[in-house]
């Protein structure tokens, strides 16, 4: 188990204390008992594992090591790059979006929600619906199972789409943030969509900062990750992809990789772009800084 996490962390049903014991953690005020399933917590009674998310076909994949390695080599090959322009920097060796290298700090405690199987941060708790690579933490972003002011930073990135009621994510966000603590937030605007396993909301940069003040964040900064080109590019390879696919779902998939190397070099035009004050207008990925 990850060793950030025992100091933080309670039972999310009553906020009792919990007690490690042989494959499980036990709650010693309302005696509700959790999972540990490979060293990872998890306070879920149900998994959501989408069997047509990425992440589900990738694990799936890797059962037969041999198959996934030629399959990410032919779609290495033919796959075509991503739509969006992402703008990354470095942190520790580490790529990230730019506006994270001015709020992650060293030896600070990071919690990443909705993390998947990435793992990028140092001194970070992953946490994630289902029992992903890297995940440390299962559980849900709705009633997380950590302490109040726990946290340094709480990283939300292109998750809240995916979330029936992304408020109280956002809520509980601040409740697990110690004072001064700062969340990052990036969420698509115009994109198309991808439901890993659902797809449900997209916000506006005006939506986003109100829903942290709501919370009762102050915004620090606020801006486009992915702008209007990659809108552009990415709407074109889908609607053309539709138009010649006769509505069959292998044309469909075939034409989206075609029109996919066509149009992604449209992208780059947000190099110059997102630096425009109207690019918000059609951005494709927007962020929000918060300070508890």
């Amino acid at each position: 188990m990850n060793k950030n996490i025992e100091p933080v962390i309670i039972c999310p049903r009553c906020n009792g204390k919990l007690s490690l014991q042989k494959n499980e953690l036990a709650c010693l005020k309302c005696k509700h008992s959790y999972k540990i399933i490979n060293n990872i917590p998890v306070f879920l009674d149900r998994l959501s594992y989408d069997e047509g998310s990425e992440e589900s076909f990738r694990d799936r994949l890797k059962k037969n090591t041999k198959f996934f390695r030629v399959f990410k080599k032919i779609h290495s090959i033919i796959g075509p790059p991503d739509s969006n322009y992402f703008k990354k920097v470095y942190v520790k060796d580490n790529k990230v979006d730019f506006p994270l290298k001015e709020i992650i700090r060293e030896n600070e405690l990071i919690l990443n929600i909705g993390s998947s199987s990435k793992k990028i941060y140092p001194n970070a708790i992953n946490l994630d619906i289902g029992l992903f690579e890297n995940v440390d933490v299962v559980a849900d972003g709705k009633n997380l199972p950590f302490k109040d002011n726990s946290f340094d930073l709480v990283l939300i990135e292109s998750v809240l789409e995916h979330v029936d009621e992304p408020e109280r994510v956002i809520k509980e966000s601040y409740r697990v943030l110690k004072s001064k603590g700062r969340i990052y937030i990036s969420i698509p605007f115009v994109f198309v969509f991808h439901g890993s396993p659902n797809d449900f909301n997209r916000y506006t940069l005006n939506g986003l900062k109100k829903r942290l003040e709501i919370a009762g964040f102050k915004v620090k900064k606020f801006g486009i990750i992915s702008g209007p080109s990659s809108t552009m590019s990415q709407m074109l390879r889908y609607y053309l992809a539709t138009l010649f696919s006769f509505n069959n779902d292998f044309l469909f998939s075939f034409f989206l990789n075609v029109f996919g190397w066509i149009t992604f070099p449209i992208k780059y035009f947000d190099i110059i772009l997102n630096k425009y004050k109207k690019a918000h207008l059609m951005a494709s990925i927007i962020y929000a800084i918060g300070e508890k």
